[in-house]
């Protein structure tokens, strides 16, 4: 036989070998059960951020005591019955949408925030956005659902979000930089806050529907 046409079987075989495997694992990821965890910010963060808050003006510093007394002040004359809780900024980001503004995730206090970390090319989270459009429709009123793309241009994430129709928050991350402050190493992966910006839980892979409604709920920690 020509070796031209035995080299060309073996190369096909190969080919074909390789997309098998890759169906193989594509196929175990999109199965996969996600796996919850316990989020740990990356410790760099809160090291540069203690050493700018010691470096502030003295007299800054004394500005703001005393602007914070007079708002908790104002904050007892309103509201007597209850005590305002400050957002955590340890956890508080901000970033552009779609549109070109900055949100925070601050504006969102006194509703939990679904933040899921995904990116255009990523089939499982192809899979995992029906089901977050679902979620945002259904839990709305005490869920906010974030969709946090990472290191992607807004005109890639913006022809994708419009052409599937989402309605929920898309923020872009081209940086990486909020990844990294949460130790985002592979998507999807999922993070839940409480409503005044503390961390719940994370979890890792894509979620059905019912694993969802159970992460939103805070169903899944420490249950696999």
């Amino acid at each position: 036989m020509n070796k031209k046409i035995i080299y060309g079987i073996i190369g096909i075989g190969i080919i074909g070998g390789l997309f098998l495997m890759k169906k193989a694992v594509d196929d175990y990821n999109m199965n996969a059960e996600a796996q919850s965890y316990e989020v740990k910010l990356d410790s760099k963060n809160k090291e540069e951020k203690n050493k700018e808050e010691i470096n502030k003006d003295n007299m800054e510093e004394e500005s703001k005591k005393e602007e914070n007394i007079k708002q908790k002040e104002n904050i007892k004359k309103e509201d007597t019955s209850k005590e305002k809780v400050e957002y955590n900024q340890d956890i508080n980001f901000t970033l552009q949408d779609l549109n070109g503004n900055e949100v925070s995730i601050s504006d969102f206090q006194g509703k939990k925030v679904f933040i899921n970390f995904w990116a255009t090319w990523c089939p499982n989270c192809k899979v995992e956005m029906p089901h977050m459009q679902t979620i945002w429709e259904e839990f709305g009123e005490e869920v906010v659902v974030v969709a946090v793309d990472i290191g992607e241009s807004k005109e890639t994430v913006k022809k994708y979000i419009d052409k599937a129709g989402y309605k929920f928050k898309v923020l872009l991350d081209e940086k990486n930089d909020i990844a990294g402050k949460f130790g985002i190493t592979a998507v999807p992966t999922s993070i839940l806050l409480d409503e005044n910006g503390n961390l719940i839980y994370g979890v890792r892979g894509a979620m059905t529907y019912e694993s969802m409604v159970k992460f939103v709920k805070g169903e899944l920690r420490n249950s696999n």
